[in-house]
C-alpha cells in the first residue's frame, strides 16, 4: 500500500498521514513530546502510550467509528493547545473530583469513580509530537460488567445515543464537555 507504514505493535499497514494505529491504537511514529514535568524524550524514540497509561480493551479500535461498534470504545479528541496544559487538566480534574491514576513523559491519566455504585469514569491525556489526544470514557468493572449478564461493553464511549450506561455515560459527559471548554474544543454531543 503506498504512503503506508507498518505498526510495530500489530503489524497492521498505517497510513502515512495517521499517527496512531487504528487496528491496537498504538503510535507508529516517534515524536519528541514536552512531559508534564518539561523533560522531553530522545528524537525518534518510539512512543507508545500503552506502556504508560491505560491500554483500550483487546480487540477493540479506539478510534473505529461509533456507528461500527456501537456504545463500545473511548471518545477521542486530538487538538493544539498553546499553554500549559497540564495545570488546566489538573485544576479541572481537582474541581470535578478525578484522581490521577498514572503518568509519565507523554501523558496523564484520571479516574472518578471506584466500583459498583459509582461506575468509574476515566479521561486519558498524552501529547503525541505534535497533537494532544484526550480520550475519554467509562470503564465497567467486573463485577458490574458480570452483574448486566455482560450486556455492557467494558469501555463506553461518552457521545449521546442509546440507553445503555446512560447515567454514567452522561456524567461522563457532562465533566468532560467542561474540560473541554476549559481547554477551547468543540463540546461532545
Amino acid at each position: 500500500m503506498p504512503g503506508a507504514t507498518e505498526c510495530a505493535r500489530c503489524g497492521q499497514p498505517v497510513e502515512e498521514q495517521d499517527s496512531f494505529c487504528k487496528r491496537c491504537g498504538a503510535q507508529v511514529e516517534g515524536p519528541v513530546a514536552p512531559a508534564p514535568g518539561g523533560e522531553t524524550a530522545a528524537p525518534g524514540e518510539p512512543v507508545d502510550p500503552a506502556d504508560y497509561l491505560a491500554a483500550p480493551d483487546p480487540g477493540m479500535s479506539a478510534t473505529a467509528p461509533v456507528a461500527k461498534q456501537g456504545l463500545r470504545g473511548r471518545t477521542v479528541r486530538e487538538f493544539q493547545y498553546p499553554g500549559n496544559i497540564w495545570d488546566a487538566v489538573a485544576a479541572w480534574a481537582q474541581q470535578n473530583g478525578y484522581e490521577l491514576k498514572g503518568t509519565d513523559q507523554y501523558g496523564q491519566y484520571y479516574q472518578k469513580g471506584t466500583g459498583f455504585w459509582s461506575t468509574p469514569r476515566r479521561v486519558q491525556l498524552q501529547w503525541t509530537g505534535s497533537v494532544y489526544r484526550l480520550e475519554a470514557w467509562v470503564h465497567m468493572p467486573t463485577l458490574n460488567y458480570v452483574l448486566a449478564w455482560g450486556m455492557l461493553p467494558r469501555e463506553m464511549i461518552l457521545e449521546s445515543g442509546g440507553f445503555r450506561g446512560v447515567v454514567p455515560r452522561n456524567m461522563g459527559r457532562k465533566e468532560v464537555n467542561l474540560l473541554l471548554a476549559m481547554l477551547g474544543q468543540p463540546p461532545i454531543p
